[in-house]
């Protein structure tokens, strides 16, 4: 069934939902964030055309999976408060927003005078979004569109590193721990998010496909197969940012300051984790748990990748960061809902 469709006009909050501006921040830091590991110091006008390229790969990526995802998400109670779903506005229209992005970030390339593996990067980055967007829930392996999804996000960051330089070991590892954080998303917290819904619609996910279940009263299975999964990754990502805080560039006598205070928070991430592991049999407390973990586990390794940075570089990567899910908290909050 569709959302509740009782109130067909427009409020900012739903803006906001739209475009999934609470998620913009993560999209948009990659670009700039491999800048910032490559080996040429970057300039303010450089860093700025990253971000608008972020900016518009998001409206290309999720516009389109919401689109291609909507007779699904019209049965998901999660959901209800889509614009979408709401039928506040047409498939027609999202998909047009969706596809437009396309040749205005190749125009971006262009005036930014992007070399050759830059713009092959970008090219890994939207065929991986398109595709996983278009046949993500439609493989009999689920695992693979996972990893898959990842790749497309951690060309991103290849993007930046290639912008005008090379990518660095520190690029090349702040890129696969990418791969790993969006495989944990899709395979660990989405699937086990949306599970009920899943199963109920017949739509093979990891966890569906490792054996996971919901029972009467609305509480997950959890299988030792996907706990593994979940490990492996956890401990695959803590490997890869300890990696990443030995790769960052010793200079300046506070080197050390960044990469010490994104292990710090990427334990954090693992305890809320844990938490949220414990909290099953409560489901709203995990997934908000669950959020928590994503959040602290991607700032770690953007604080982490910034630590050979200048400082200026590092506040606006960090501006560019947080801004959008402060907005989005703005825009949606209860006293928020104007017409």
């Amino acid at each position: 069934m569709r959302g509740d469709t009782t109130d067909p006009s427009w409020n900012r909050g739903d803006w906001a939902r739209l475009i999934r501006l609470f998620s913009m921040g993560a999209t948009v830091v990659y670009a700039p964030l491999g800048l910032a590991t490559a080996p040429v110091a970057p300039t303010f006008g450089a860093l700025l055309v990253l971000v608008c390229i972020g900016i518009s790969f998001h409206l290309f990526a999720f516009p389109l999976n919401d689109v291609i995802d909507l007779p699904l998400d019209s049965t998901n109670p999660r959901r209800t408060d889509n614009p979408q779903v709401r039928g506040l506005v047409s498939t027609q229209t999202m998909l047009g927003v969706s596809l437009i992005q396309v040749p205005t970030m190749a125009l971006l390339l262009f005036l930014g005078d992007a070399n050759g593996p830059a713009a092959s990067a970008w090219l890994v980055a939207v065929a991986g979004l398109a595709i996983y967007d278009v046949w993500g829930k439609r493989i009999p392996i689920p695992f693979v569109a996972d990893f898959e999804q990842g790749v497309g996000f951690a060309g991103l960051v290849l993007l930046g590193a290639y912008w005008w330089s090379r990518p660095t070991l520190l690029t090349w590892l702040v890129a696969a721990y990418v791969v790993v954080y969006i495989v944990q998303i899709n395979a660990v917290h989405g699937g086990m998010r949306d599970l009920a819904n899943d199963i109920a619609h017949g739509v093979t996910t990891t966890p569906v496909l490792l054996g996971c279940g919901v029972d009467d009263s609305g509480i997950p299975r959890v299988t030792p197969a996907l706990i593994g999964l979940a490990l492996v990754t956890e401990i695959a990502m803590v490997g890869l940012l300890i990696g990443v805080a030995l790769a960052v560039p010793q200079s300046g006598s506070v080197w050390w300051l960044l990469p010490s205070l994104a292990i710090g928070l990427r334990l954090f991430a693992s305890w809320l984790g844990w938490q949220a592991y414990r909290s099953r049999t409560e489901p709203s407390r995990m997934t908000s748990l669950g959020v928590w973990h994503l959040l602290w586990s991607l700032t770690s390794v953007v604080v982490a990748g910034l630590g050979g940075a200048g400082w200026w570089v590092a506040t606006f990567v960090a501006v560019v960061y947080v801004t959008p899910p402060l907005w989005f908290a703005w825009l949606t909050r209860p006293d928020s809902h104007q017409h």
